[in-house]
């Protein structure tokens, strides 16, 4: 949910110290700016993909690689057209330039990251390529 309020809505003690200052730096520029409204976004969290040894991270890349070996494409490749095909399943896409293109793994949660490695493992099977699960 997205909506616009006067800044002084924002109460400091629902606030994490850490980021009180840049709220702050924020509220002021409201008040200079836009007549002291800011636009919120409240939304549920998202658990971002598990990175290190035997994680979603290691998994996604593991058989990107292993399928750009196996074919001959560049891994960046691989990674792109799995990332496209993903998004039927939820893989989530950003616009930049007008353009769509699919969010970088850096960026996405446990879910989209299961939507890429279940991609990765149809591309697998449509090319007969047997995936090394580690």
């Amino acid at each position: 949910m997205t909506f616009t309020a006067r800044a002084a809505v924002i109460n400091s003690p629902f606030i994490p110290a850490g980021h009180l200052p840049a709220v702050a730096q924020l509220m002021a520029n409201a008040e200079r700016k836009h007549a002291g409204y800011l636009t919120i976004t409240l939304a549920l969290p998202k658990r971002p993909r598990t990175t290190g040894e035997r994680s979603q991270n290691n998994h996604a890349w593991g058989h990107i690689t292993q399928l750009a070996e196996e074919t001959g494409h560049e891994v960046s490749e691989i990674e792109y057209i799995a990332k496209m095909r993903a998004v039927r399943r939820g893989y989530p896409i950003d616009v930049i330039a007008g353009e769509a293109v699919p969010r970088s793994q850096a960026r996405i949660t446990t879910e989209e990251c299961a939507a890429l490695i279940d991609e990765l493992h149809q591309i697998a099977a449509e090319l007969e390529v047997p995936l090394i699960e580690e």
